[in-house]
C-alpha cells in the first residue's frame, strides 16, 4: 500500500508540472498586449515599457514560467486587467457563492435520492424499480 501512495505521488509531480505548463501556455497565448490592455490605447511608449517590464514581459519565457510558477504557490494569482484588483480577492468573493450553490445542490439531490433509493430497494426488479433507475440514469446523463 505504501508503494502504491508513493508511486502515485510521483506521478502526481510530472502531472502538475504539465498541467501549469499548459495554464501558463494557454495565459500567454490570450491575444493582446496586457500592458496595453491594462494602460489603454492612449499610453505612451515609455509607460507601456514600465508596465511591461513591471509585469516581467520583458524577461524570457522560461524566466516568465519560473516567476509566474513561484507567484502562483505563494498564493500571487496577480492583478485582474478588467477590475484592477488582485485575483486572489475576487476568487474568494465568489467562492461563498459558488459554495453555497454546492451545499444547496448536494443537500437537495440526497434529500431526494435517499428516499428514491430506499423505494426502488423495497421494490426491487418490479416496474417501478426499473423506471427509477431509468429516470436517475437518464437525469444523471
Amino acid at each position: 500500500m505504501f508503494r502504491f501512495i508513493l508511486h502515485r505521488l510521483g506521478m502526481a509531480v510530472p502531472t502538475l508540472l504539465l498541467i501549469s505548463v499548459i495554464v501558463f501556455a494557454l495565459i500567454r497565448l490570450i491575444p493582446g498586449d496586457p500592458a496595453l490592455l491594462m494602460l489603454g490605447d492612449m499610453a505612451d511608449p515609455q509607460s507601456l515599457a514600465d508596465m511591461r517590464s513591471s509585469l516581467g514581459l520583458d524577461h524570457s519565457v522560461v524566466s516568465q514560467y519560473l516567476i509566474w510558477i513561484k507567484s502562483v504557490l505563494s498564493g500571487d494569482l496577480g492583478v485582474s486587467i478588467s477590475s484592477r484588483q488582485p485575483v486572489l480577492e475576487l476568487l474568494v468573493e465568489r467562492f461563498s457563492v459558488s459554495a453555497t450553490v454546492v451545499l444547496v445542490s448536494v443537500l437537495l439531490a440526497t434529500l431526494l435520492a435517499v428516499p428514491v433509493g430506499l423505494l426502488a430497494a423495497w421494490k426491487q426488479n418490479s416496474v417501478m424499480d426499473l423506471g427509477l433507475v431509468a429516470t436517475a440514469t437518464l437525469l444523471l446523463s
